[in-house]
């Protein structure tokens, strides 16, 4: 059985909430994504990130992005799972993977990096 799990939804793009809520649990899993293929998340999405992995160290980022991205904060977040745009079914899928319903299996044909000068030509074919 899934344990107790207690949805925030921020009201700003660095919400004090999602903070608060951070800091005072033992881990947080931080849902961000993309549609775009800027390389990059959009710059609130990136802020609010950098702000919970400030609080808590033991933050677990999960994007939904269609390819290679920037990832400035890669190195402060506990943990990183990528996963490609899924439609409606994305949902179940990532709480089967986060809580051990289904290994973790796969091989991304791109590196993710801290900045897009590390990314190749940024060419998508």
């Amino acid at each position: 059985s899934l344990p107790a799990v207690q949805n925030r939804f921020p009201t700003s793009p660095i919400s004090s909430e999602a903070v608060a809520a951070a800091s005072g649990a033992d881990l947080a899993l931080l849902f961000a994504g993309s549609m775009d293929y800027r390389n990059s998340l959009p710059e609130a999405q990136t802020a609010l990130i950098r702000a919970v992995v400030a609080v808590q160290p033991r933050t677990a980022v999960i994007l939904h992005v269609p390819g290679p991205m920037a990832l400035p904060w890669l190195n402060d977040a506990a943990a990183l799972m990528i996963c490609f745009p899924s439609g409606q079914a994305g949902g179940a899928a990532d709480i089967d993977l986060l809580f051990g319903a289904v290994p973790f299996k796969g091989c991304l044909p791109f590196d993710f990096s801290g900045t897009p000068f590390n990314m190749g030509c940024g060419i998508v074919l």
